[in-house]
C-alpha cells in the first residue's frame, strides 16, 4: 500500500515567524489513533528557517482517505515576516485524486 505525507515547509528564501496551521477537518493518521492536525507544529511555530521542511506521514493512502468527512480539505497557513507584515494563505486540496491512482507493489 502506497503512503501519505504531509509535506510542510518554508519553500521562500525568507524566514517565517508565528506561524500556524488549521485544517478544515481532522487528519486521524496511525490508523485512527491520533488526530496529526492537533500537533503542536501546527499551532504555533515561533520560528521557521527559510527551505526548512517537515515530512509527516500520515497513513497507508486508502486508510486515511476513509477517516475523511470530505475528500477536500482547506488548509489556513498564516505566518509574519521579519518586519512583522502578517500574511495569510488559503489552499483547498482534493484528496480524492489519490484515490485512483496506481498502487506500486514492492517486492
Amino acid at each position: 500500500e502506497d503512503r501519505l505525507y504531509l509535506h510542510f515547509a518554508n519553500a521562500s528564501g525568507g524566514e517565517a515567524y508565528e506561524v500556524s496551521v488549521t485544517f478544515s477537518q481532522p487528519l486521524l493518521g496511525f490508523n485512527r489513533s491520533r488526530d496529526l492536525s492537533k500537533l503542536r507544529l501546527f499551532q504555533h511555530l515561533t520560528y521557521m528557517a527559510p527551505h526548512k521542511a517537515f515530512m509527516i506521514y500520515l497513513d497507508d493512502v486508502s486508510r486515511f482517505l476513509k477517516t475523511l468527512k470530505e475528500t477536500t480539505i482547506r488548509i489556513t497557513i498564516e505566518y509574519q515576516d521579519a518586519e512583522k507584515k502578517a500574511f495569510k494563505k488559503e489552499i483547498t486540496h482534493n484528496l480524492a485524486i489519490y484515490q485512483d491512482l496506481p498502487i506500486i507493489l514492492k517486492p
